[in-house]
Protein backbone atom coordinates (compact mmCIF):
# COMPACT_ATOMS: atom_id res chain seq x y z
CA UNK A 1 0.00 0.00 0.00
CA UNK A 2 1.47 3.46 -1.14
CA UNK A 3 1.79 6.52 1.65
CA UNK A 4 2.30 10.22 0.91
CA UNK A 5 2.58 12.23 3.72
CA UNK A 6 4.60 15.35 3.39
CA UNK A 7 3.44 16.92 6.33
CA UNK A 8 2.76 16.03 9.75
CA UNK A 9 0.28 16.94 11.98
CA UNK A 10 2.50 18.14 14.50
CA UNK A 11 3.81 20.66 11.98
CA UNK A 12 0.25 21.66 10.85
CA UNK A 13 -0.30 22.66 14.74
CA UNK A 14 3.07 24.58 14.83
CA UNK A 15 2.14 25.92 11.74
CA UNK A 16 -1.46 27.15 12.93
CA UNK A 17 -0.36 28.06 16.62
CA UNK A 18 -2.49 25.10 18.28
CA UNK A 19 -1.75 23.63 21.33
CA UNK A 20 -4.24 21.78 22.37
CA UNK A 21 -5.21 18.12 21.37
CA UNK A 22 -8.66 18.25 20.72
CA UNK A 23 -8.62 18.40 16.98
CA UNK A 24 -5.68 16.29 17.00
CA UNK A 25 -7.59 13.19 14.80
CA UNK A 26 -8.96 15.74 12.01
CA UNK A 27 -5.53 17.31 11.80
CA UNK A 28 -4.46 13.90 11.09
CA UNK A 29 -6.51 13.32 8.06
CA UNK A 30 -6.07 16.66 6.84
CA UNK A 31 -2.55 16.14 6.27
CA UNK A 32 -3.02 13.06 4.61
CA UNK A 33 -5.73 14.44 2.65
CA UNK A 34 -3.29 17.42 1.74
CA UNK A 35 -0.57 15.50 0.36
CA UNK A 36 -2.61 13.28 -1.73
CA UNK A 37 -4.57 16.29 -3.36
CA UNK A 38 -1.01 17.52 -3.97
CA UNK A 39 -0.50 14.96 -6.08
CA UNK A 40 -3.60 14.95 -7.91
CA UNK A 41 -3.34 18.77 -8.95
CA UNK A 42 0.71 18.00 -9.60
CA UNK A 43 -0.42 14.69 -11.62
CA UNK A 44 2.92 12.79 -9.89
CA UNK A 45 4.07 11.06 -6.92
CA UNK A 46 7.21 12.72 -4.10
CA UNK A 47 7.19 9.62 -2.23
CA UNK A 48 9.39 6.90 -2.84
CA UNK A 49 8.24 4.25 -4.51
CA UNK A 50 9.65 0.70 -5.35
CA UNK A 51 8.31 -1.19 -8.07
CA UNK A 52 8.70 -2.96 -11.39
CA UNK A 53 7.58 -0.87 -14.37
CA UNK A 54 7.55 -1.82 -18.35
CA UNK A 55 8.16 -0.11 -20.83
CA UNK A 56 7.86 -0.52 -24.79
CA UNK A 57 11.24 -0.95 -26.68
CA UNK A 58 12.57 2.36 -28.52
CA UNK A 59 16.30 2.22 -29.47
CA UNK A 60 19.02 0.40 -29.13
CA UNK A 61 20.59 2.54 -26.99
CA UNK A 62 18.22 4.87 -25.24
CA UNK A 63 14.92 4.45 -23.28
CA UNK A 64 13.02 7.24 -22.30
CA UNK A 65 10.96 6.37 -19.03
CA UNK A 66 9.60 10.02 -18.91
CA UNK A 67 6.81 10.65 -17.69
CA UNK A 68 7.73 8.61 -15.19
CA UNK A 69 10.14 9.65 -12.55
CA UNK A 70 13.41 7.91 -11.97
CA UNK A 71 15.35 7.63 -8.68
CA UNK A 72 17.37 4.61 -9.19
CA UNK A 73 17.60 1.25 -10.77
CA UNK A 74 17.77 -2.29 -8.87
CA UNK A 75 17.51 -4.16 -12.40
CA UNK A 76 17.03 -3.09 -15.74
CA UNK A 77 16.37 -6.21 -17.90
CA UNK A 78 16.53 -5.95 -21.42
CA UNK A 79 13.92 -8.01 -23.71
CA UNK A 80 15.88 -10.93 -24.32
CA UNK A 81 14.90 -11.76 -20.58
CA UNK A 82 18.80 -11.04 -19.73
CA UNK A 83 19.83 -7.99 -17.21
CA UNK A 84 21.85 -5.72 -18.05
CA UNK A 85 25.04 -4.74 -15.97
CA UNK A 86 24.74 -1.40 -14.04
CA UNK A 87 27.86 -0.96 -15.29
CA UNK A 88 26.53 -0.86 -18.71
CA UNK A 89 24.12 2.25 -18.43
CA UNK A 90 23.72 5.64 -17.14
CA UNK A 91 21.10 7.38 -15.97
CA UNK A 92 20.49 10.77 -17.25
CA UNK A 93 20.20 13.97 -16.69
CA UNK A 94 23.45 12.97 -15.05
CA UNK A 95 23.57 15.61 -12.14
CA UNK A 96 20.01 16.05 -10.86
CA UNK A 97 16.53 14.28 -10.23
CA UNK A 98 14.77 12.52 -10.94
CA UNK A 99 16.12 10.51 -14.21
CA UNK A 100 13.65 10.55 -17.08
CA UNK A 101 15.56 8.00 -19.40
CA UNK A 102 18.66 5.63 -19.41
CA UNK A 103 21.31 5.28 -21.76
CA UNK A 104 23.39 2.64 -22.39
CA UNK A 105 27.25 3.10 -22.75
CA UNK A 106 28.44 2.68 -26.33
CA UNK A 107 32.26 1.22 -24.96
CA UNK A 108 30.03 -2.16 -23.27
CA UNK A 109 29.12 -3.95 -26.26
CA UNK A 110 25.43 -4.25 -24.94
CA UNK A 111 22.16 -3.28 -26.67
CA UNK A 112 18.56 -2.97 -25.44
CA UNK A 113 16.92 -5.51 -27.89
CA UNK A 114 14.04 -7.62 -27.91
CA UNK A 115 12.50 -11.65 -28.63
CA UNK A 116 9.21 -11.98 -30.02
CA UNK A 117 7.24 -7.92 -29.73
CA UNK A 118 8.61 -4.63 -28.56
CA UNK A 119 5.31 -4.07 -26.10
CA UNK A 120 6.17 -4.19 -22.78
CA UNK A 121 9.68 -5.58 -23.79
CA UNK A 122 12.22 -3.90 -21.14
CA UNK A 123 11.28 -3.70 -17.68
CA UNK A 124 12.76 -1.41 -14.97
CA UNK A 125 13.07 -2.60 -11.39
CA UNK A 126 13.76 0.35 -9.15
CA UNK A 127 12.70 3.40 -6.66
CA UNK A 128 10.41 5.84 -8.48
CA UNK A 129 9.21 9.26 -7.53
CA UNK A 130 9.74 13.04 -7.54
CA UNK A 131 12.62 14.84 -5.84
CA UNK A 132 15.16 17.03 -6.53
CA UNK A 133 17.84 16.54 -3.98
CA UNK A 134 17.04 12.47 -3.84
CA UNK A 135 20.88 12.30 -2.01
CA UNK A 136 19.48 14.14 0.80
CA UNK A 137 15.94 12.36 1.26
CA UNK A 138 16.39 10.39 3.50
CA UNK A 139 17.87 11.80 6.75
CA UNK A 140 19.90 9.99 9.36
CA UNK A 141 17.50 9.66 12.03
CA UNK A 142 20.57 9.29 14.88
CA UNK A 143 18.67 6.60 16.09
CA UNK A 144 18.85 2.46 15.75
CA UNK A 145 16.46 0.05 16.10
CA UNK A 146 16.53 -1.28 20.03
CA UNK A 147 14.42 -4.46 19.38
CA UNK A 148 16.28 -7.72 19.33
CA UNK A 149 15.49 -8.34 16.98
CA UNK A 150 12.43 -6.00 15.22
CA UNK A 151 10.57 -9.28 13.88
CA UNK A 152 9.13 -8.92 10.15
CA UNK A 153 5.33 -8.59 11.62
CA UNK A 154 6.19 -6.60 14.10
CA UNK A 155 4.03 -3.63 14.56
CA UNK A 156 5.67 -1.80 17.59
CA UNK A 157 9.52 -0.62 17.10
CA UNK A 158 11.73 0.11 19.88
CA UNK A 159 14.17 3.44 19.49
CA UNK A 160 16.27 5.05 21.94
CA UNK A 161 14.51 8.23 21.64
CA UNK A 162 11.14 8.85 20.35
CA UNK A 163 11.44 12.15 20.25
CA UNK A 164 13.72 11.88 17.32
CA UNK A 165 10.34 10.94 15.03
CA UNK A 166 6.63 12.44 14.43
CA UNK A 167 3.62 10.27 13.92
CA UNK A 168 3.26 10.50 10.03
CA UNK A 169 6.53 10.30 9.57
CA UNK A 170 7.90 7.51 6.74
CA UNK A 171 11.18 5.92 8.25
CA UNK A 172 13.71 3.77 6.90
CA UNK A 173 14.90 0.60 7.98
CA UNK A 174 17.56 -0.97 5.57
CA UNK A 175 15.20 -1.32 2.39
CA UNK A 176 12.13 -1.40 4.21
CA UNK A 177 9.60 1.40 4.18
CA UNK A 178 7.84 1.69 7.85
CA UNK A 179 5.04 4.01 8.80
CA UNK A 180 4.85 5.34 12.42
CA UNK A 181 0.83 6.26 13.47
CA UNK A 182 1.53 6.48 16.99
CA UNK A 183 4.43 7.54 19.68
CA UNK A 184 4.35 6.34 23.49
CA UNK A 185 7.57 7.37 25.03
CA UNK A 186 10.50 5.51 22.70
CA UNK A 187 7.82 3.18 21.62
CA UNK A 188 6.86 3.66 17.79
CA UNK A 189 3.63 2.11 16.63
CA UNK A 190 4.62 1.50 12.82
CA UNK A 191 2.50 0.44 9.81
CA UNK A 192 5.27 -2.26 7.68
CA UNK A 193 6.32 -2.65 4.60
CA UNK A 194 4.99 0.64 2.58
CA UNK A 195 5.40 2.13 -0.91
CA UNK A 196 6.02 -1.43 -2.71
CA UNK A 197 8.61 -2.77 -0.14
CA UNK A 198 8.34 -5.80 1.94
CA UNK A 199 8.40 -6.26 5.89
CA UNK A 200 11.52 -7.87 7.12
CA UNK A 201 13.53 -8.46 10.38
CA UNK A 202 16.02 -6.55 11.32
CA UNK A 203 19.08 -6.45 13.95
CA UNK A 204 19.10 -4.37 17.02
CA UNK A 205 21.20 -1.35 16.03
CA UNK A 206 20.09 -1.23 12.55
CA UNK A 207 20.45 2.61 11.34
CA UNK A 208 16.62 4.53 11.02
CA UNK A 209 16.31 7.29 8.51
CA UNK A 210 13.52 9.62 7.68
CA UNK A 211 12.20 10.57 4.52
CA UNK A 212 12.23 14.63 3.38
CA UNK A 213 10.09 15.51 0.81
CA UNK A 214 11.46 18.43 -1.23
CA UNK A 215 11.26 21.40 0.50
CA UNK A 216 8.70 22.97 -1.56
CA UNK A 217 6.62 20.48 -2.07
CA UNK A 218 6.76 20.15 1.84
CA UNK A 219 5.88 24.36 2.26
CA UNK A 220 2.65 23.68 -0.15
CA UNK A 221 1.53 20.31 1.25
CA UNK A 222 1.49 22.53 4.76
CA UNK A 223 -0.19 25.51 3.21
CA UNK A 224 -2.88 23.46 1.53
CA UNK A 225 -3.43 21.80 4.97
CA UNK A 226 -3.61 24.77 6.80
CA UNK A 227 -5.91 26.06 4.13
CA UNK A 228 -8.18 22.87 4.41
CA UNK A 229 -8.35 23.28 8.25
CA UNK A 230 -9.00 27.14 8.17
CA UNK A 231 -12.23 25.89 5.62
CA UNK A 232 -14.66 24.00 8.52
CA UNK A 233 -15.04 27.24 10.10
CA UNK A 234 -15.26 29.39 6.67
CA UNK A 235 -18.59 31.00 5.45
CA UNK A 236 -19.69 29.64 2.12
CA UNK A 237 -20.01 31.97 -0.68
CA UNK A 238 -23.05 33.20 -1.56
CA UNK A 239 -23.84 32.52 -5.30
CA UNK A 240 -27.41 33.80 -7.36
CA UNK A 241 -29.09 32.24 -10.09
CA UNK A 242 -32.20 33.96 -11.17
CA UNK A 243 -34.06 30.01 -12.09
CA UNK A 244 -32.57 28.90 -8.69
CA UNK A 245 -32.44 31.49 -5.54
CA UNK A 246 -29.56 31.91 -4.05
CA UNK A 247 -26.88 28.89 -3.54
CA UNK A 248 -24.20 28.19 -1.17
CA UNK A 249 -20.90 27.40 -2.64
CA UNK A 250 -17.52 26.63 -1.03
CA UNK A 251 -14.59 28.72 -1.25
CA UNK A 252 -12.41 27.87 -4.47
CA UNK A 253 -8.95 26.59 -3.61
CA UNK A 254 -6.42 29.42 -3.16
CA UNK A 255 -4.40 30.34 -6.46
CA UNK A 256 -1.44 30.41 -5.49
CA UNK A 257 -1.45 26.96 -4.26
CA UNK A 258 -3.17 25.89 -7.71
CA UNK A 259 -0.04 27.93 -9.69
CA UNK A 260 2.59 26.19 -7.64
CA UNK A 261 0.91 22.57 -8.48
CA UNK A 262 1.23 23.90 -12.36
CA UNK A 263 4.22 24.03 -12.27
CA UNK A 264 5.06 20.69 -11.42
CA UNK A 265 2.56 18.95 -13.16
CA UNK A 266 3.88 15.81 -14.92
CA UNK A 267 2.96 16.46 -18.90
CA UNK A 268 0.83 13.01 -19.84
CA UNK A 269 2.20 11.08 -23.41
Amino acid sequence: MSVNEYVTYDDLKTYLGITGTGDDALLKRICTGASHIWDTLARRRFYEEQATKYFNFQTAYELFVAPEDLLSVTTLTNGDGNAISSSDFYLYPLNRYPKLWIEIARSSGTYFTYSTTRQRAISVAGLWGWHNDYDHAWEDSGDTVQDDPLGAAATSLNVSDGDNFQVQQMVKIESEQVYITAIAGNALTVERGKNGTTAAEHAQGAAISIWQPAYDVEHWALRLAAWLYRQKDAPFMKVGFPQMGVVAVPASLPPDIREAALRYRRVRV
